[in-house]
């Protein structure tokens, strides 16, 4: 048995560090997928994961609360401005 294992493993051709997979790896520059495996480590990361429904639970109320009322607020006070300057006391 432990020969026939042998026989085939010498049959096997196993990739040097020469062959065309690693030596064009070799050609990239050393930043141009460094955001690929970032991305790629952190949708895997529970916690970034966490993090990331959070802060667009946190954006969307954002945009459908206090936004609108900020705008208010901002037109209100424009608003009287406006009419502060127009009528002299």
């Amino acid at each position: 048995m432990v020969i026939w294992v042998c026989l085939l493993m010498s049959n096997i051709k196993l990739p040097t560090r020469f062959d065309d997979e690693y030596t064009d790896i070799e050609k990239f520059e050393k930043y141009e997928y460094t955001h690929c495996f970032t991305y790629e480590l952190a949708r895997r990361n529970i916690y970034v994961e966490n993090s990331l429904n959070f802060l667009f639970e946190l954006f969307s109320y954002y945009e459908q609360i206090i936004l609108p009322t900020l705008i208010k607020y901002e037109i209100a006070t424009i608003t009287e401005d406006m009419i502060e300057r127009e009528i002299p006391c």
